[in-house]
């Protein structure tokens, strides 16, 4: 794991351990578990894209991207299997597209997903962001799970293979393929 992707996960550590010890729900509740979670995952479909041009910059939103999950994901007794993401919109401006290629990840992000079990049952939802641009390729998510008590997820994510994507009239795009996934999770009381 390389340095951006260390300080991601560290930093990601402390804002949950800081938010859960300085809110006055969780402050009484000396005896919260917080728990590892990780994975792996791999684009299953890559859903259906569309390109808004807002002038200076356009907006490409990707909706129904169905993730794989090949490994991980288990929050106690729940196992994703895999992961619609519903929507997901990339900025990037429209000067970039007078480049011979781009990669999607070099540009603020940001969306929402759902996860199911192996037999089709919605079992989260959260939302995903990058907030920045250039490397890390990556960035943080949140998820609920509503089991017996709610489990609560935080992690971060970064890409681990890419494939290229031309399309006439647009530069060769580099586009995620597999990304890996690392965080905590805790049960809210």
């Amino acid at each position: 794991m390389n340095l951006h992707k260390r300080l991601l996960i560290v930093a990601l550590s402390l804002t949950l351990v800081l938010s859960i010890s300085l809110s006055p729900v969780h402050a009484a509740k000396t005896q919260q578990i917080i728990k590892k979670w990780s994975g792996t995952q791999i684009v299953a479909d890559q859903g259906v894209a569309r390109i808004d041009n807002y002038g200076d910059y356009i907006k490409v939103t990707i909706e129904n991207t169905t993730m794989l999950v090949t490994k991980g994901y288990i929050f106690d007794n729940i196992h994703v299997e895999y992961e619609v993401i519903t929507s997901e919109t990339i900025t990037i401006p429209l000067r970039d597209l007078f480049k011979p290629s781009i990669n999607l990840y070099d540009y603020r992000h940001s969306g929402t997903f759902e996860w199911y079990d192996r037999e089709g049952n919605l079992v989260g939802t959260g939302t995903f962001c990058k907030n920045h641009v250039g490397p890390p390729y990556g960035g943080v998510l949140s998820a609920t799970i509503p089991d017996k008590r709610q489990i609560v997820v935080y992690g971060a994510y970064w890409v681990t293979s890419w494939i290229d994507v031309t399309v006439p009239g647009f530069p060769t795009t580099r586009v995620p393929v597999t990304m890996s996934h690392a965080g905590l999770y805790y049960r809210a009381s």
